[in-house]
């Protein structure tokens, strides 16, 4: 039986996965959009 607060940790480690994810794609579209145009340009 899962009991709410199990529940909810399960749900909240969920969204913070995903935060993070979301964090190192957005960290790493930032990088490549800083740095293609130097590679296009050079």
């Amino acid at each position: 039986m899962v009991t709410p607060q199990i529940a909810r940790g399960r749900l909240l480690m969920l969204v913070l996965f995903v935060v993070a994810v979301v964090m190192t794609a957005a960290a790493g579209l930032a990088a490549l959009v800083r740095y293609v145009p130097q590679w296009l340009g050079s």
